[in-house]
């Protein structure tokens, strides 16, 4: 072989050598995961979820009407804090104890999953009577069948996916919960499709979608994923941890959601139905802001007890990179707003007036997420809770004041929104500097007294 073809083919092995160790870096990147692809697999949810909203908002506006599409806001306003209080806040807690408590796949199954049936059951009973108390003129069987799919059926599936995340990461995890929207985005235009859209077949829709796919994730997913699904008695620490993280999300969709059932609960249904609409467009703008959230979420849990500004750092970071989105999704929701009543119908036409009014929330909740955040790796869970419980204290106060007080109602529930957000914000830094701090002084004490010699005689 002449010196120069073995010189070629030397080369050729060699790049061919070096693209099959690109290959493989960029593999194993996208299996261990990063924040970028974490990051991606949660726009790429959020995404496909804010298509959905849209085309739920779309479908069900036209086909429900302002009154009736009021109650329904006001059905998964009851919804979201009772998700909170329960699932949500259990998610969290699979979550901590296996990132940062380091507790075993098994024992941790056994914690939770009996753990969150016997709260999601006894939250969709409670669900399914408040409604019955506070939404008029709605029949029963719809609120309690949106409860029953809201609280059971998507609650069993996403802790499952927590599990699932905490032992093979955000991504795969992502994609479970797709098959969710995926569930949604074919109940509601089967339903659509064929003239029979109302709350009671939707209900009755999701509650039969979300328990079949609950049945194929505890009877095929997390087997297959080295999960398994134990029923026992759970650690006295579960309880613990989850109360910590349940009153925080709890109260802290009640802050946002509240304003609806309030509104409902006072007689303003056209009200609620023109303002849920304004704040669901307002809300496809914290899309993007949710998916870094939810893909940072996990790396404020681990905590380094000898490194100073640890979570300080990180919170900024992150609210800096949240508040450039946040501005940004504003202007572009203004520009879009003259769209709204040709989108919606005439119907809807005071929404648009409601639109501006709602996007102060944008960049408050891009600066309140990461110190609430911060606070649980610092370990601070109790003061974060009496943050979130005080905020939804605040709001729900101002909803209950403020909203007959205004001519336009909507002023009110406006009003408790802002107020609440803004304590959010202005406590949870308080709180994040003040204990980062207090953290910081105990380890230049720490250092000082290892570093300084010791006295012999």
């Amino acid at each position: 072989m002449s010196e120069p073809h073995a010189l070629s083919e030397q080369t050729d092995a060699g790049t061919r050598g070096s693209a099959t160790a690109r290959s493989a870096a960029i593999r194993r990147h996208f299996k261990a995961g990063g924040l970028a692809n974490d990051t991606a697999w949660g726009s790429a949810h959020d995404v496909s979820q804010m298509l959905l909203q849209i085309i739920t908002f779309l479908v069900l506006s036209r086909k429900l009407g302002v009154t009736r599409y009021g109650q329904y806001a006001g059905i998964y306003g009851i919804v979201g804090p009772l998700n909170g209080l329960t699932w949500s806040a259990t998610m969290l807690a699979v979550l901590q104890r296996r990132l940062r408590d380091e507790v075993p796949t098994e024992r941790t199954s056994r914690d939770f999953f009996g753990f969150t049936l016997v709260l999601v059951s006894v939250g969709a009973v409670v669900g399914a009577l408040l409604g019955r108390v506070w939404i008029d003129n709605v029949a029963f069987v719809a609120i309690a069948a949106i409860m029953i799919a809201e609280m059971i059926g998507i609650g069993l599936i996403n802790v499952g996916a927590a599990m699932v995340q905490a032992n093979q990461g955000f991504a795969y995890a992502a994609r479970l919960r797709m098959v969710i929207l995926a569930i949604r985005l074919t109940v509601l235009l089967s339903l659509a499709s064929i003239d029979h859209l109302t709350l009671v077949t939707l209900g009755i829709g999701y509650a039969i979608g979300f328990l079949a796919y609950t049945a194929v994730m505890v009877v095929h997913i997390l087997p297959g994923r080295g999960i398994p699904v134990l029923w026992g008695r759970p650690d006295k620490a579960v309880f613990h941890t989850s109360a910590l993280l349940a009153v925080p999300l709890g109260t802290g969709v009640l802050q946002q959601d509240g304003d609806k059932v309030v509104l409902n609960a006072q007689g303003f249904q056209h009200d609620a139905g023109v303002y849920a609409a304004a704040f669901r467009v307002v809300g496809m703008g914290l899309m993007p802001l949710r998916a870094l959230e939810s893909a940072a979420f996990q790396r404020f849990l681990p905590h380094n007890d000898s490194e100073r500004n640890q979570h300080v750092r990180r919170a900024a970071r992150y609210s800096v990179l949240a508040l450039g989105i946040s501005v940004l999704l504003g202007l572009g929701i203004m520009l879009a707003r003259p769209l709204l009543p040709w989108v919606l119908g005439h119907a809807f036409d005071e929404s648009e007036r409601i639109v501006p009014w709602l996007l102060p929330f944008l960049p408050l909740t891009a600066v309140s997420n990461a110190p609430s955040n911060g606070l649980l790796g610092l370990g601070r869970l109790g003061v974060r809770l009496g943050i979130y419980a005080t905020g939804a204290l605040v709001s729900v106060t101002t909803y209950i004041v403020a909203i007959p007080r205004f001519d336009d109602h909507w002023k009110g529930a406006v009003l408790g929104t802002i107020v609440g957000e803004s304590f959010l914000a202005i406590a949870g830094w308080i709180a994040l500097l003040h204990f980062q701090g207090r953290h910081n002084r105990e380890l230049d004490e720490r250092i000082q007294t290892e570093s300084t010699p010791s006295l012999t005689a």
